[in-house]
């Protein structure tokens, strides 16, 4: 999980479930980023589906 620091939209939290309360001691952006640096640097990422898109 990552912490935006932003209040959530409840739209995004009816959506896919997660809420200020979910990820409530995770790390922000920057932290989860360098974590995850190497492995996001040597694969690749691909994602094919319309899960999040608004009609």
């Amino acid at each position: 999980m990552v912490d935006p620091e932003e209040p959530f939209a409840p739209f995004n939290t009816e959506l896919h479930g997660i809420s200020s309360d979910t990820v409530a001691g995770a790390g922000n952006f920057p932290t989860v980023y360098m974590a995850l640096y190497d492995i996001l640097n040597t694969h690749s990422l691909i994602q094919h589906s319309t899960f999040d898109e608004k009609p």
